[in-house]
């Protein structure tokens, strides 16, 4: 039984395309580019991805009227498996789409893993996961399908216009600052370097939930220096 998360709203608003690929060329590169089950499911709005993907990759692109009564889902999603389904549920009507058309499942999958996992990377994403105890248990399959429905947003609400910069007192929304690799020098002389993994954060965001850990070591992720 696939696991579900849901990406809030307030998320699409703080990403870009270049931040999002950069922590995942990262991620690749330690090995750390796994989502953390075999298969899941995405669940999202669709006004709030439009909008992003407007903004990212087609700038000037119409938007559409009534997409906030829309939900899509994203079902079987894996890294290397066979391609998910994508379905889109009208809430005011009831009615679902499914997608079949291959290439637009193939840029879905590709998108979504990268979403996900770097979403999951970031040092300060918020989450509440919920368990459906009859999905547990295997009673009503049909209403009860996930047994955890993990909910990622930002930090507390108050604070989603943004702080003010110490140095101009001008605003700043919440952005999402790219995960990388720092090569540390270490060992006699600094001969050898190892790899620190330097999390992706939203800045702009409640200090409080900022863990101030800066940077996990990687472990065994040692080598010669060039």
């Amino acid at each position: 039984m696939n696991q579900l998360f849901v990406i809030g709203r307030d998320i699409w608003q703080t990403l870009s395309f270049r931040e999002v690929n950069a922590t995942c060329d990262g991620l690749k590169e330690l090995g750390l580019y796994v989502l953390p089950y075999p298969k899941i499911d995405v669940e999202f709005t669709m006004d709030g991805f439009i909008e992003w993907y407007a903004r990212e990759a087609r700038p000037g692109a119409p938007t559409h009227p009534g997409a906030e009564f829309r939900v899509s889902k994203i079902v079987n999603l894996s890294i290397n498996g066979p391609l998910p389904t994508m379905e889109i549920c009208d809430l005011q009507t009831g009615r679902t789409e499914v997608y079949t058309d291959v290439d637009r499942l193939e840029d879905c999958r590709r998108t979504f893993c990268d979403l996900l996992i770097s979403l999951l990377a970031v040092r300060n994403i918020q989450k509440t996961t919920k368990i459906d105890k009859l999905a547990k248990l295997g009673i009503g399959r049909n209403k009860h399908r996930y047994v955890y429905t993990t909910t990622l947003f930002l930090p507390p609400p108050h604070l989603i216009e943004g702080e003010e910069s110490t140095s101009t007192g001008i605003k700043r929304c919440p952005h999402l600052r790219r995960g990388h690799i720092r090569h540390q020098r270490h060992g006699t002389s600094n001969q050898l370097t190892r790899k620190i993994w330097i999390e992706p954060v939203f800045i702009h965001a409640d200090a409080e939930f900022v863990n101030q850990r800066a940077a996990y070591r990687v472990k065994h992720q040692k080598k010669d220096a060039a």
